[in-house]
C-alpha cells in the first residue's frame, strides 16, 4: 500500500480517503475508492460502525 494516496486525520492515523461507490454483483463486489477500483469475488459483506 506504500503506493496508494494517504493523509494522516485528526487522530493521527493513516487515512486512505472514502468508499466512492460499492456494488454488489452476483459473484462478489465492485468497490470505488480515491485509489482505484476492486473487485472482490465471492464473500460476504459486514459493516461495522463505532460512534
Amino acid at each position: 500500500m506504500d503506493c496508494t494516496p494517504k493523509s494522516t486525520d485528526a487522530a493521527g492515523e493513516t487515512d486512505f480517503g472514502n468508499v466512492d461507490s460499492l456494488l454488489v454483483l452476483d459473484d462478489g463486489f465492485n468497490v470505488s475508492e480515491d485509489f482505484g477500483t476492486v473487485n472482490i469475488k465471492g464473500g460476504e459483506l459486514s459493516f461495522e460502525v463505532h460512534t
